[in-house]
């Protein structure tokens, strides 16, 4: 088996919304099932933090790093830890983006990591993901989501590396 680490995408504030704890759920059963190290922020609050190879990107309060940034440490944080494959766990809206800013990341770093979307054992409705008791007011509804990320997905990836960095 190749070594493998997760990477877990938060999708909101706080640690305590559905969409983060399911986030969390996912990365659990992962490590349950590849014992892997984890790599994610601090809205996705792993349990008993001791039994868990966890690192979380730093971050300043009421301001989550963004996807590219994640994703450009998460690259990182898989070379320094001799990596071969990194799994993804995300919200399903966001999986998207995430798997593209890996790529991006990937390809700046000249990584040879692979990327794999992390499955999920259950099939999680897409509205599930959405909460309207997020801090983040993007991640309420699918309307609040999605009319910010139309503009990302056809965003030139030049200007898009630009405003997130």
């Amino acid at each position: 088996m190749h070594k493998a680490g997760l990477v877990v995408f938060a999708f909101g504030c706080p640690s305590t919304i559905r969409s983060n704890v399911m986030l969390m759920d996912g990365a659990i059963a992962w490590h349950a099932q590849y014992g892997g190290p984890i790599y994610t922020q601090e809205d996705i609050d792993l349990p008993n933090i001791g039994q868990f190879d966890v690192k979380y990107i730093g971050q300043l309060p009421d301001q989550p790093p963004s996807t590219l940034r994640i994703a450009r440490e998460a690259i990182v944080w898989a070379r320094n830890c001799c990596l071969e494959e990194l799994h993804i766990r995300a919200a399903a809206p966001h999986m998207s983006r995430c798997l593209r800013d890996l790529a991006i990341a990937k390809h700046e770093q000249r990584s040879l990591v692979s990327l794999v979307e992390s499955s999920y054992p259950d099939r999680i409705p897409f509205d599930d993901w959405f909460c309207p008791d997020s801090t983040q007011p993007r991640v309420r509804t699918f309307h609040d989501w999605e009319g910010r990320e139309k503009i990302l997905r056809v965003m030139p990836v030049w200007l898009y590396k630009l405003i997130a960095s």
